[in-house]
């Protein structure tokens, strides 16, 4: 089962509402940015690596982990 706990979401929604630097992993891609929104399902990553920022939407079934700092 895939389903983000309570506590995890609270905690994603901590790292967006801080604008952490995060590493987001999933099984196709890794992705380096901030969240942008945390909404039920899934996460809004912001990538910028110099360029316009372009906004990854990552469900949260196909997270892997979430690396913060």
């Amino acid at each position: 089962d895939k389903r983000v706990t309570y506590e995890q979401l609270a905690h994603l929604a901590l790292l967006a509402r801080d604008r952490a630097a995060v590493v987001v992993r999933t099984a196709d891609v890794e992705i380096v940015g901030r969240f942008g929104a945390v909404g039920a399902d899934h996460a809004d990553v912001v990538a910028a690596d110099g360029g316009a920022p372009v906004t990854w939407s990552v469900p949260f079934a196909a997270l892997r982990w979430v690396r913060s700092g």
